[in-house]
């Protein structure tokens, strides 16, 4: 640990030195009285900003490299030259993702081109540790709302460009700055969550919703991502528990039962036939029929890739042949869409089981702690639904959800976020200048 010395020493000037101190949660307060953004606020804003527009675009992925060191020179500055601990969290996430990093790392050893594995595994590391400082920016007062609006900017100025690029250029499946029609779906889908999720106890509630709605009508139409079907209803699902916890008196019940259902059914009924026009001209609804007839070609692919990782991974079951190896040794060239496949045959039954003890860790403590208990497990169930089709345990993005899933999950009461975030209580032991005689 370092610690500060309070005391004078002898005339010569003390030296402002970090305190780490280890704690197992957010401890109730709020930065409400802030005025503005702290350095903390921009430190995460710069990150989470780069890593939602940076990261897709090829040449410019290293400008995250950049603001984490950003994130952490703010972390460390504000913690010394305020005076104060900077809080480490006694949180399972933290020690479940460091396992995984070890095995990632280690399994670069046994890779069969580890020319190949080496870069995969800095950068899966690189991600992991911009987590591990979100969240402990976050335990420190930093502001969800910086998260949130990094990856608004993001996902705006990437939803700009895909409208005029299929408004514009008629490209039916849109990418944005990504060069990834799917890429760009899970970019405005995680920034959609992190919005509804902001938008929880603040007053306004409805604009963070809102966004968050738009910016999925945009992933839907554009994109033609059947993963965006896939939020919709995880996101039905969490509206109609809000709704179910707005509605407890009688009459709130009545009028939406005798009036407000009526009215929508009465609604969807007189305009069905333009309605049903609608959807089906969904590139999204098209390529979704195609995958119900069994007539999708990817789809065809993909399940290949799980047949041939399943029988790689039986051939090395518990450490896997190394990070990045499926694209090297299984045929295809390229990853195996599936997070599952990917874990396993890279890393193995080991590397698997450190990584999703994390996602266990996470639910377990919001349930534990009464917090986020229908939040939190939701946005674990929707990446894990996701991670059929995806491979997200490189993914910097992923890991900054994760990391906000942890922080949410570790509150002590619905509410204790207050307007724009948790402050600490921290221990004011930093030293302070003495006069020279």
């Amino acid at each position: 640990m370092f610690e500060n010395d309070d005391r004078s020493t002898g005339g010569r000037l003390t030296t402002p030195t970090l305190r780490l101190q280890l704690e197992a949660g957010p401890q109730g307060g709020t930065a409400a009285g802030r005025a503005g953004y702290s350095l903390d606020d921009l430190g995460l804003l710069a990150y989470s900003a780069s890593v939602f527009l940076a990261t897709p675009i090829s040449g410019f992925s290293r400008l995250t490299h950049a603001a984490l060191l950003l994130l952490a020179a703010c972390l460390v500055g504000t913690a010394v030259f305020r005076k104060r601990s900077l809080a480490v969290p006694r949180d399972p996430f933290l020690a479940c993702s460091l396992a995984f990093a070890v095995v990632v790392w280690a399994s670069v050893l046994w890779s069969t081109d580890q020319a190949v594995a080496l870069p995969r595994a800095v950068g899966i590391i690189v991600a992991i540790v911009g987590s591990w400082l979100v969240l402990v920016g976050l335990w420190n007062g930093g502001r969800l709302g910086a998260v949130v609006l990094g990856a608004a900017i993001g996902a705006v100025v990437n939803g700009a460009v895909a409208l005029e690029q299929f408004l514009g250029q008629g490209i039916v499946r849109a990418t944005g700055l990504t060069g990834n029609a799917n890429a760009l779906a899970l970019q405005l889908s995680l920034a959609a969550l992190l919005a509804f999720f902001h938008a929880r106890d603040r007053e306004g509630a409805w604009a963070g919703r809102a966004f968050g709605i738009g910016l999925l009508g945009v992933a839907t139409v554009v994109t033609g991502s059947r993963k965006v079907l896939v939020v919709w209803l995880i996101l039905s699902l969490w509206l109609a528990r809000s709704l179910a916890v707005q509605t407890r008196t009688w009459i709130s019940r009545f009028a939406l039962i005798f009036v407000v259902l009526p009215v929508l059914a009465g609604g969807l009924f007189e305009y069905r036939d333009l309605l049903i026009g609608v959807v089906r001209n969904l590139h999204v609804v098209q390529r979704t029929e195609l995958l119900v007839r069994l007539e999708d070609y990817s789809s065809n692919e993909r399940l290949a890739m799980i047949a041939t990782g399943l029988r790689m991974w039986s051939e090395a079951p518990l450490l896997g042949y190394g990070a990045e190896q499926f694209s090297v040794r299984s045929g295809f060239g390229t990853y195996s869409h599936n997070n599952y496949i990917e874990l396993l045959v890279n890393f193995g039954l080991i590397g698997f089981m450190a990584y999703y003890a994390g996602y266990a860790a996470i639910v377990l403590r919001a349930v534990r702690n009464r917090a986020s208990r229908w939040t939190v497990p939701l946005g674990i169930g929707l990446l894990m639904a996701w991670e059929v089709g995806l491979v997200s345990h490189s993914g910097k993005v992923y890991w900054l959800f994760l990391a906000v899933l942890a922080y949410l999950a570790a509150r002590r009461r619905e509410g204790a976020l207050g307007p724009v975030g948790t402050a600490l209580p921290v221990d004011l032991s930093a030293a302070h200048s003495g006069r020279q005689t």
